[in-house]
Formats: C-alpha cells, sequence, structure tokens
C-alpha cells in the first residue's frame, strides 16, 4: 500500500536540486550512505509485502508474491499504454490486500481497481487540475483501514490528500521539502501507529526524509541510503511485517530491489531481482491479493 513512481524526477523537468542539510531544514549531520548488500535470511510474515512493477507503455503491472520473491507470479493489463500514466497501489475496498490504480495528469484522474486481475477501473476518480505537473501516492491518512488517494506538487513542495476515494477539495494540505526540489515523494507508516505519512526521497543525494505527522515541518527522520544516484527510484512497505513501513531503492539500470528493514542507512536487508535490466519500469509495493 505503499507506493511510488518512476522518473518524474526526470519527466516532471523541474529545478535544480535541493538536497543534504538544507533539504526540510533537518540541521542534522547526514549519516554517510550505505551501500545496498546482500539479503538476510530472516524469516519474512505473511503480513509483509511484497514488491512490483509497472510498465506504462504496455499498461502491464507484474507483481511478486512472499513465496516467490523474485519471480513475477501475477501479471495483468490495465488501463491504455499511455507512457504519462503513473501507478498508485493501496487497499482500496478495505478487504485487507493491495490492489492498483493509474493517475492520468492529463485528465486529473484516478483509475482504481479492486482486483489484480485487470479490466475496467472499479472506480474513476477526478482529483486535481488537468495538466498539472502532479505525482499520485496513497495511503491510509485517518487509520480507518481503507486507503484513500493523495497528489504532490513538485513545484511547490505541497501535498494534497483526501480521507475518502471522492473528488473535490483536497481534505488535507500541507508543505514538506523545498520547492522545486527533484525529490520523489513517498507514503507510509512509519511509525507503526496505523495511519500513513509521508517522506521524499533526493536521488542525487541518496537520502530519505519521512515524516510522521500530516503537517509541515522539518523531517522527524533523515537517513542516506544507498548510492547517490539520481537515476535510481524509492519505494515504501513493509518488508518484514512489523507493521511498520521502511524503505527501499529501485535500479532500472539492474532491474532490482534493495530493501531495508529499520529506518537507517546500512546495507539491505533483502534484495529482490525480478524486473528487466535497462527498463523504464515503476516500483511499487503492497499484500497482493490474487484476485
Amino acid at each position: 500500500m505503499r507506493r511510488y513512481w518512476p522518473g518524474w524526477v526526470v519527466r516532471c523537468a523541474l529545478l535544480s536540486v535541493v538536497v543534504g542539510l538544507v533539504l526540510c531544514g533537518c540541521g542534522k549531520p547526514a549519516p554517510q550512505p550505505g551501500a545496498p548488500g546482500a539479503p538476510s535470511a530472516r524469516a519474512v510474515s505473511s503480513k509483509a509485502d511484497t514488491v512490483g512493477l509497472y510498465g506504462a507503455a504496455n499498461a502491464t503491472f507484474m507483481l511478486t508474491t512472499r513465496e516467490h520473491p523474485n519471480t513475477v507470479e501475477i501479471t495483468f493489463s490495465f488501463g491504455p499504454k499511455d507512457a504519462s500514466l503513473m501507478p498508485v497501489a493501496g487497499d482500496w475496498d478495505a478487504d485487507g490486500t493491495t490492489t492498483v490504480g493509474t493517475y492520468s495528469s492529463k485528465q486529473g484522474m484516478f483509475f482504481l481497481t479492486n482486483s489484480t486481475k485487470g479490466g475496467k477501473a472499479d472506480l474513476s476518480i477526478r482529483f486535481g487540475p488537468k495538466g498539472a505537473t502532479l505525482v499520485p501516492l496513497a495511503g491510509d491518512w485517518d487509520g480507518d483501514g481503507r486507503s484513500t488517494i493523495g497528489l504532490y506538487a513538485p513545484a511547490t513542495g505541497l501535498f494534497y490528500l483526501q480521507n475518502s476515494l471522492k473528488g473535490g477539495k483536497a481534505e488535507v494540505s500541507f508543505g514538506f521539502g523545498p520547492k522545486g526540489a527533484q525529490v520523489i515523494p513517498l507514503a507510509g507508516d512509519w511509525d507503526g501507529d496505523g495511519k500513513t505519512s509521508v517522506g521524499i526521497y533526493s536521488p542525487a543525494s541518496g537520502t530519505f526524509f519521512l515524516r510522521n505527522s500530516l503537517t509541515g515541518g522539518k523531517a522527524e527522520i533523515a537517513f542516506r541510503y544507498g548510492p547517490k544516484d539520481a537515476s535510481l527510484l524509492a519505494v515504501a512497505g513493509d518488508w518484514d511485517g512489523d507493521g511498520k513501513d521502511t524503505v527501499g531503492i529501485y535500479s532500472q539500470e539492474s532491474g532490482t530491489f534493495f530493501l531495508r528493514n529499520i529506518l537507517s542507512g546500512g546495507n539491505a536487508d533483502q534484495t529482490v531481482s525480478f524486473g528487466p535490466k535497462g527498463k523504464k519500469l515503476a516500483p511499487l509495493a503492497g499484500r497482493w491479493g490474487s484476485g
């Protein structure tokens, strides 16, 4: 249910990168970057999230399972073949499993499905202006057990969130992070309180900045993880099933996820390689259902 997206860093064509201690006004020395490494042998809970990929060019989702983390176990097409579409993942019907959706910035529309079989959208929601450079995200912002939608505006550093699956004006809005920075937004339950909050990831500095409440202010958690590499993408999920979301990075070049079980730098706790090398695919995560 925690989610994220491809080269908006490139596609958004936003201003220069603002990184390091300036980003979010963190004011603390950043830890040294950790190098993603080998996976741990630790048993994975049945409540853990696994990863997936979305290819906008062929409108295809490819999802893994706990039993076979390095193999595509669920694959389906959803929506049109449109390189501008961006994926989201969430539990839209509160049944305990994650499904997917897409967001069209051209239309200002979310298209969500309650299954992992493809077909027509179960929900179509107009949220956000047409043609704006916005990045979609999803989470359980109010802790009611159901994922809803949100948008991040890179040009202003503002998050716009809905507590229900409907359009209209944002029910929650706040700024987090600098305006115009080339960062990737994240959504996750970092402290395990049952409510999703947000964060941002700077690929150029390899740094995550996370917030535990849906308000502006300084980052409450900041750390470097992985190399400084503007091509890397970010993802968030509960990889070990302990009730708290942590982070990961995805390398399109190698088709590999490097996942961390604690919110700090260091080596990867899990390494998952199932994506094709060199393909522009978007990473996402969830507790996928089979139907």
